[in-house]
């Protein structure tokens, strides 16, 4: 197989039937989505594999359709991507194997927080543990089951909680530099001349002012938002759900995330977060050599089997987006709807570009169950298209891309994967904890979502008053270094 061939993939029917495989994949996820509330990664792998089946029944060359597909999950920055998934996984189950969330709760027991203060804490907390899971769809599994039980017991609202939550996972995941999703929309918005891509660490500082802006104002109103509410009576002590011990998992998190600052690695600082959080785990007692590997009765568990398990619906997932996204790139499907798209004289504008993009990603957002990662990959290769006939500076619209899909529609009560796992966790706690039986509205944790609120007000003034927008320099470009 030649995977270096760049030429033409032709179809039956032409060009349009590159978007075949996708118009199914997302038809599923939606069929899935609306009639059986199955939201998850799984959709993507069934949707995808059904896609990519059908489409090939319209490939004119059989043989180098299998070449596109595979040259899709061959390209080095995709190939890393996954490994990237594969050890943020190892990652995040050790912070949990660590019991971070628990040295959060003994400093809120500690500090003796209660109402608001104790929702504002969280909204914190989880920005921080955010920032080392890599993808907000990691965080959320991660978070929930440990802040929401004693959130509960401190007397937070419940609905307010989970959008605290929600809100804080999202703010870590934009100002971490470990995030998955500002590199990977970095990695397709290139130079127009030279092709290089944006680097994450430069999109990081540009749009930080904006995260931090929006996240002072959610915290203000989550610190406000005390309801009233009293702690609930429960035969759980809090003391039971906390260890102070846990706090020392955030030395592993803090020399993942400075390594990725000094070095541009991601790789690099996953690997040492989590060499060094194995040690300091085991020689702290946290866990045992058990925790790590455990073998019994022919079942294996532990953070490194756990961890790497936990990424395989997302690994795949990312392997069948790759695959769909090269066919629409080699089957000239993208290329004809931007040249279309891009003949209008308002589109060839930066307003009018910008607000195509933004429309976009909301649409795509909420059509993929609100996870941002595959929207992203899904019309990064378009907005790519449309940035270099605006003239847009290649961070400037991989922070605009990210930011765009980091507001309202990531928590859509009737589509949103984070807004339904919230409230199935949630529900599922009940079995240990009794206290948190309490009825919550999607609708509820939607609009107690105020950085996603607040990023939503930020992303209208990117597009219509030209907030921080920034054109793309040909001249003083330079070469990107690779985050991964």
């Amino acid at each position: 197989m030649n995977y270096s061939d760049k030429s033409k993939l032709e179809f039956f029917g032409g060009e349009k039937i590159s978007f075949l495989p996708t118009v199914i994949y997302i038809g599923i996820a939606m069929f899935l989505a609306f009639n059986y509330d199955f939201l998850s990664m799984k959709s993507v792998i069934v949707g995808g594999s059904a896609g990519i089946l059908v489409g090939f029944l319209f490939a004119k060359d059989k043989e180098k359709y299998w070449e596109v597909i595979i040259s899709g999950i061959m390209q080095p920055g995709n190939a890393k991507l996954l490994f990237t998934f594969v050890f943020m996984g190892c990652f995040t189950k050790l912070l949990s194997y660590g019991q971070i969330g628990q040295g959060f709760v003994w400093v809120s027991q500690t500090l003796n927080l209660s109402g608001g203060t104790v929702v504002l804490f969280i909204f914190l907390a989880s920005m921080v543990i955010s920032m080392g899971c890599g993808t907000p769809i990691t965080a959320i599994y991660a978070i929930v089951p440990i802040l929401y039980p004693p959130g509960i017991i401190l007397g937070a609202n419940p609905a307010v909680l989970l959008g605290a939550i929600i809100s804080g996972i999202f703010l870590g995941d934009n100002i971490s530099p470990s995030s998955q999703i500002t590199a990977t929309a970095a990695s397709m918005q290139t130079n127009s001349v030279t092709g290089i891509p944006a680097d994450p660490i430069t999109v990081l500082a540009d749009r930080i002012k904006y995260v931090v802006f929006a996240g002072l104002i959610a915290a203000i109103l989550f610190y406000m938002k005390t309801n009233g509410a009293e702690a609930v009576q429960s035969n759980i002590s809090i003391g039971k759900l906390s260890n102070p011990k846990g706090l020392l998992m955030l030395i592993p998190l803090g020399i993942l995330l400075l390594v990725c600052v000094k070095t541009k690695n991601l790789l690099k600082g996953i690997t040492l977060g989590i060499l060094s959080g194995l040690v300091i785990g085991y020689a702290s007692g946290l866990f045992g050599l058990t925790g790590i590997v455990n073998v019994q009765k022919g079942n294996i568990s532990g953070i490194l089997f756990e961890g790497v398990y936990s990424m395989v619906d997302v690994v795949i997932g990312m392997m069948m987006l790759f695959s769909m996204i090269q066919i629409m790139v080699r089957g000239e499907g993208i290329q004809k709807v931007s040249n279309w798209i891009t003949k209008f004289k308002f589109v060839q504008s930066p307003i009018g570009a910008e607000l195509v993009i933004g429309v976009s990603c909301i649409v795509s957002n909420i059509l993929l169950s609100s996870i941002p990662l595959p929207a992203i990959l899904l019309i990064s290769s378009f907005i790519n298209n449309l940035g270099h006939r605006a003239n847009l500076h290649p961070s400037r619209r991989s922070y605009f891309l990210v930011g765009m899909m980091h507001n309202l529609s990531v928590v859509i009560p009737f589509s949103s994967v984070f807004v339904m796992s919230a409230m199935t966790m949630a529900q599922g706690l009940n079995q240990q904890y009794k206290f948190t039986n309490v009825k919550i509205s999607g609708f509820d944790i939607f609009s107690n979502s105020y950085y996603l609120l607040a990023m939503t007000f930020i992303g209208l003034l990117w597009i219509f008053v030209g907030l921080g927008r920034k054109y793309q320099s040909d001249n003083k470009e330079t070469l990107a270094e690779q985050v991964m």
